[in-house]
């Protein structure tokens, strides 16, 4: 049945897990009609015509404006005194008319919803021995103020006491609310009685006995203490009034004895549970005198306790040793229930140790008897609120708390008592029971005479009212949510009060749940004044918990920082007035996590100005963790979150960082130029600098340079002041240093020069690479002489590289002569002036034209010109040959050789030039390069020889080909007579052979 069922009427009880799974899981068979969902109409009965289904069947149709004026009227008279928070509904349930024997009656519900009430559903009993007419369910919702009325009909045909319940309940999941109605009814043979309190009250007597469970041995002493202890209270009576006589007398020797067991009571939830808190008492029972007290101790968390005294008796007409009975009171030393009279409850046993012997007694376990049981409840769950408290951080004021079977005087708090009073029906929710705890801690810690400003009165949880209420009553809910272990939801099971409230939900009673990501909870609107949004923007900063209806909660402390801000705070002389002061209280009390706590703020409807953002770091700035040099390497990167339910709109992130003396170094690190940051969203800022201290042409920025630089986050607000970011996240900062010193080693440096040839005489193409671990290089030095360390060719010059290790340039100077050897210094410098010095092994100017140095002739006669030098020019100086023997006609009859050494070096082609003619064109010219990767001739020009003197070019773009390792280059020339001439011999002329290099 869900915990509705401990709505229906006191006693009854029903473990469901949540009391919505009544709505949802009762097997009522529904249809739709009219828009509204109708469960089983009971109608047609046979009792004489007079209950037809044409009876009345209210719905969410308008009652009269009177109707809700009375409702109204009575909502304030019944809730005057109260403190917990109320369901903003009132109710009545009454006849229509004088109720007779086998007649119809009309039963009019009569509903007034102080909110609006969505899904709402009303709902009758089906009460077994009575007939109804009209549906048993009603759906639909509720308007605000709006006041209607639900009619059944009822007929009483036999005799019986009957209870006839309506209830009515509306809201969202997370916040539902309502309340129930009864009547009694006592119909006789000679007529019907009713009244809206049932006829047999309960006994109120606060007294009552106590049935012996089992024998327990003592539980381990790991086990005997899981929460603190109050103190025993020191009786000034026995349990029977008496004044006590002093204590035990003389009639034996002192014997030292220990009663030991277990305390536990009927919770309503229908189970057993240790009466924590409890004092239990041992006592003498006396016949002649009043009882002498032996001695007491408060039952520990696990039931258990342990009392040792001595077993004498008072002697004379007392004989023998004690004769030990054990009481059980609702008093310690911080909590106190007692009855309307200031009367405490109590149970105890008849004698159990007659003339008890030394040593130690195992009482066993005892469960409390009479219609007090439910005090014992209150002592415990109300000592655990003390415990919780002590956890808080203050030990609080003693408590006393009313309570009465049948009492129905709501649930509130009284300042100038120290005291709660309690509902009969709220002794089952603890939450309330906590709650009025939490108003009696709250005013302890604020020193019992400082209390915010419009805080009191009756109040819904989601209502408008004071910035005082709202912080009472939301930190009254908080300390009972917090008492349990950050619960998340509240219930309040008074029939007359129910409701089950998230709190988590980020409601803070303007439109859906939903963290103010709609920015609907403004100005006139905010949280401040609303008990909801407090208690769940406390709850938010305590739990680790992001439940679904609270996506915005990024906060993970607890309640240590929280309680410091509530005890320790002071504005003005008094204490937190306010929610306002309480996170005016949270800077000055310079507790972390600050962006998170803005976004909170923000989520519960209680924005904020731009200087105190959402947006916090998240991530930390980290930083490069080697040593920072001067003109060095250095990195500092940070995460910003933004930890509100809105989206921000940034106007850039920066690395700000600034020099020793506090100068800022402009230009280090931006990002996020007027982008959104979406709620929950992150991004990361990472800057690395190449050298610390300059800027991005290397010139010096900072000075001094060696000290402590300072690294900042922060951004330009949309004001455009610049706001530095919070730290948002455990052992993240927003502000670091970083020491920066002088760099005393110089770098390496190896140079090159293109390897041993080259062929311009006007420039050298040079590479260097710098290795500079500390700091940076500034630049390249060069000198160029034709001996090491020579400087006739060029002096040393500069060469800036702003921190490029690489040096790769073509160096121009004065033309030197064919056959000059370079030999360069390159030398690095560091930021420091620090140089590493290189040089390199020289490198000769070579001619890129290759004249031949030998000719051998293979076949034919030189007749003029026998010597190379004839060839190594084209100045019409020839060598002139003549055929001559061959062994087989296919030789030719001039064939020689010409070869020449080149230097070994990287070409991109080789260019062979010939310059040759002959007395006919009917001699055929032949041209031939050998190739040293095939080891073969290859012919590369097969033509007619021209009269006069042609050139002709071999162009290769495969160098390497035609080159030996050691340099060598070949050519072959041949002629061979292929038509008739005019005089024979032949004669050929060769006038140039030449080779050009690229």
């Amino acid at each position: 049945m869900g915990y509705i069922s401990k709505w229906l009427g006191r006693g009854s009880i029903a473990p469901e897990p949540s009391w919505l799974a009544h709505l949802q899981t009762e097997e009522i068979m529904k249809t739709k009609t009219a828009g509204h969902s109708m469960g089983p109409r009971i109608v047609g009965f046979a009792l004489g015509g007079l209950l037809l289904s044409g009876a009345l069947a209210g719905d969410f149709g308008a009652a009269s404006k009177s109707i809700a004026k009375r409702l109204q009227n009575s909502f304030t008279a019944r809730t005057q005194k109260s403190c917990q928070p109320l369901a903003p509904i009132e109710t009545s349930l009454t006849f229509a008319s004088t109720p007779r024997i086998g007649q119809p009656v009309q039963v009019n519900f009569d509903v007034l919803s102080l909110e609006k009430g969505v899904n709402a559903e009303v709902r009758f009993d089906n009460v077994p021995g009575v007939q109804i007419a009209g549906r048993l369910v009603e759906t639909g919702d509720f308007s605000a103020n709006q006041a209607y009325r639900f009619s059944r009909t009822y007929v009483f045909s036999q005799p019986g006491r009957y209870e006839i319940a309506a209830q009515a309940i509306a809201g969202i999941p997370e916040y539902r609310f309502g309340r129930r109605n009864h009547l009694y009814v006592d119909v006789t043979g000679s007529g019907i009685r009713y009244s809206d309190k049932p006829f047999d009250q309960p006994d109120v007597t606060p007294f009552g006995g106590a049935q012996r469970a089992q024998t327990l041995q003592p539980p381990p002493l790991f086990m005997q203490n899981t929460l603190p202890l109050p103190t025993a209270e020191f009786p000034k009576t026995d349990p029977n009034g008496k004044p006590l006589d002093g204590g035990e007398g003389t009639g034996g020797p002192d014997v030292p004895t220990t009663v030991y067991g277990y305390w536990r009571y009927m919770h309503t939830d229908g189970t057993f549970h240790w009466g924590y808190g409890a004092q239990a008492q041992a006592w003498d029972q006396d016949d002649f005198s009043a009882d002498d007290f032996l001695g007491s101790v408060i039952v520990n968390s696990v039931g258990y306790y342990e009392i040792t005294f001595d077993n004498n008796s008072d002697g004379g007409l007392e004989p023998g040793t004690a004769d030990v009975y054990i009481s059980w009171i609702t008093d310690n030393s911080e909590v106190q229930v007692h009855n309307a009279s200031d009367t405490v409850y109590r149970n105890s046993t008849g004698v159990i140790f007659p003339n008890i012997t030394g040593g130690s007694h195992n009482a066993g376990t005892y469960n409390p008897l009479g219609s007090g049981i439910r005090a014992n409840q209150l002592e415990d769950e109300l000592t655990r609120g003390w415990s919780a408290g002590v956890t808080f951080g203050h030990n609080a004021h003693k408590t006393y708390c009313e309570w009465y079977p049948g009492s129905t005087d709501g649930a509130y708090y009284r300042r100038s008592e120290n005291r709660i009073y309690i509902n009969d029906d709220h002794v089952s929710s603890i939450d309330v029971i906590l709650h009025e705890y939490g108003h009696s801690f709250h005013d302890s810690f604020n020193g019992e005479d400082d209390w915010p400003p419009g805080a009191g009165g009756n109040h819904s949880l989601t209502g408008h009212y004071t910035d005082g209420l709202a912080l009472t009553e939301g930190y009254a809910t908080y300390f009972s949510c917090a008492a349990q272990g950050d619960d998340r939801w509240y219930d309040d099971l008074d029939p007359g009060n129910l409701i089950h409230f998230d709190c988590d939900a980020n409601w803070d009673g303007n439109g859906a749940a939903n963290g103010n990501s709609d920015n609907l909870s403004n100005n006139p609107n905010w949280g401040y004044d609303t008990e909801s949004a407090v208690l769940s923007f406390l709850l938010d900063i305590d739990d680790t918990r992001n439940s679904t209806t609270d996506p915005y909660d990024w906060s993970s402390l607890n309640y240590q920082e929280i309680h410091e801000v509530f005890m320790d705070y002071m504005v003005s002389g008094h204490h937190l007035y306010s929610i306002r002061d309480f996170y005016a209280g949270w800077y000055a009390q310079n507790h972390p996590e600050r962006p998170k706590i803005n976004g909170q703020m923000m989520v519960h409807g209680m924005k904020q100005g731009i200087d105190r953002g959402a947006l916090g770091v998240s991530g930390g700035i980290s930083s490069y963790s080697g040593t920072w040099y001067f003109g060095g390497y250095g990195r500092a990167n940070f995460t910003v979150k933004n930890y509100g339910s809105q989206n921000y709109q940034l106007n850039q992130l920066y690395i700000w960082a600034t020099d020793p003396d506090g100068t800022d170094i402009p230009g280090f690190g931006g990002d996020g130029n007027n982008a959104l940051i979406a709620s929950g969203a992150s991004r990361e800022i990472l800057k690395s600098w190449d050298q610390v201290g300059l800027n991005g042409v290397g010139t010096i920025v900072a000075d001094p340079r060696y000290g402590a630089y300072r690294f900042r986050a922060g951004h330009y607000r949309s004001d455009g002041a610049w706001q530095l970011l919070e730290p948002a996240e455990s052992g993240t900062d927003r502000d670091i240093t970083k020491n920066v010193v002088e760099d005393t080693t110089a770098p390496t440096a190896t140079s090159q020069d293109d390897g041993n040839f080259q062929f311009s005489r006007t420039s050298i193409h040079l590479t260097a690479t710098a290795v500079e671990l500390q700091s940076s290089i500034r630049s390249f030095w060069v000198r160029l002489g034709s001996s090491p360390g020579g400087s006739d060719i060029m002096a040393f010059t500069e060469y800036p590289q702003n921190n490029d290790p690489t040096f790769d340039r073509t160096i121009n100077f004065p033309q030197v002569p064919y056959g000059t050897t370079i030999y360069a210094d390159v030398v690095a410098r560091n930021i420091e002036g620090l140089d590493g010095w290189s040089s390199t092994n020289g490198i000769q100017v070579v001619n890129p034209e290759i004249m031949p140095t030998s000719f051998t002739p293979t076949r034919g006669n030189v007749i003029a010109g026998n010597n190379v030098s004839f060839l190594q020019n084209s100045d019409d100086q020839r060598m002139q040959i003549r055929p001559g023997a061959t062994l087989s006609s296919a030789q030719d009859p001039i064939e020689l050789v010409v070869a020449a050494t080149v230097p070994v070096m990287n070409l991109n082609s080789i260019n062979l030039k010939v310059e040759s003619s002959a007395t006919s064109t009917n001699v055929r010219l032949k041209i031939d390069m050998y190739d040293y990767d095939a080891n073969v001739w290859v012919n590369v020009r097969d033509v007619a020889s021209t009269t006069s003197d042609t050139v002709y070019l071999h162009l290769r773009n495969d160098p390497s080909r035609w080159i030996s390792a050691g340099g060598t280059v070949r050519a072959r020339i041949r002629y061979k007579q292929t038509g008739p001439v005019l005089s024979y011999p032949f004669t050929t002329r060769l006038d140039w052979v030449h080779w050009t290099l690229n």
